[in-house]
């Protein structure tokens, strides 16, 4: 496995495992022959709370997973390796990441506070000051600041620029111009979504919108997989996804 920054050069990857933090920048993904794998999406804090790990730590990041997870992570995944059937490997995985954090300490709760801030800047669609999230859960900005970067992974002011770009691609998908999607999104102008978006992504919102595929075609299996490192080979990469598995 490969890793592309945003200054394009690659780093070997051993991990067959992998922990990837909240990140602030676009990495992509490479590989020179078949793979199959499981994909499980948390939110951050639901991570905070099955890793007990300062998020922070993981920002920008990819770790192996029994880093944060130990040696019960290896026997997961050879579970999920012998298991054939996708329904029933979803279910091992939920069962057992559910029992994880049932049975994680009290001190990896993540703070009242930080999960307020979490759904007020969720609701608002990242619109929302960081002086609107401080007064709203009274504290101080430089307490609030304190405790989602350990416990989020990012500053709120930064959490609000993914949220509002997550967005921006929705509205995209949807075929929203990327002029109306600036407004709609909270942006002051269309110039202010290009910056952020291609911060993050690595491309323009117009770029993105031209390079859509069909849902359907992007939904299978890639038979052969392009390298970015050049040439391919024949492979089959399936994907499971759990999205935003918060395991309360």
């Amino acid at each position: 496995m490969q890793a592309w920054g945003p200054d394009s050069r690659a780093t070997a990857s051993t991990h067959t495992v992998a922990v990837h933090g909240p990140h602030m920048q676009p990495r992509v993904l490479g590989h020179d022959g078949g793979m199959e794998g499981v994909e499980v999406t948390l939110t951050p804090w639901a991570a905070y709370r099955l890793f007990g790990t300062p998020m922070v730590d993981l920002t920008d990041a990819v770790v192996g997973a029994d880093e944060v997870l130990g040696r019960r992570i290896r026997i997961l995944a050879e579970q999920l390796g012998e298991e054939p059937d996708r329904t029933a490997r979803s279910g091992i995985l939920n069962r057992t990441l559910r029992q994880w954090t049932a049975q994680a300490p009290a001190s990896h709760e993540p703070d009242y506070g930080v999960l307020r801030a979490w759904h007020l800047l969720n609701r608002s669609s990242g619109t929302v000051t960081v002086q609107g999230l401080a007064e709203h859960i009274q504290w101080s900005t430089r307490h609030l600041e304190a405790r989602f970067r350990q416990q989020i992974g990012l500053s709120p002011k930064g959490m609000a620029r993914v949220i509002r770009v997550n967005r921006a691609i929705q509205q995209l998908i949807r075929g929203s111009s990327p002029a109306s999607s600036a407004l709609t999104c909270g942006y002051y102008d269309q110039a202010h979504l290009i910056r952020d978006f291609k911060a993050l992504t690595g491309t323009t919102p117009g770029r993105f919108q031209a390079g859509l595929a069909p849902a359907a075609a992007r939904s299978r299996p890639v038979e052969r997989p392009t390298n970015p490192a050049g040439g391919s080979r024949p492979g089959r990469y399936e994907r499971h996804v759990i999205p935003h598995a918060d395991f309360s």
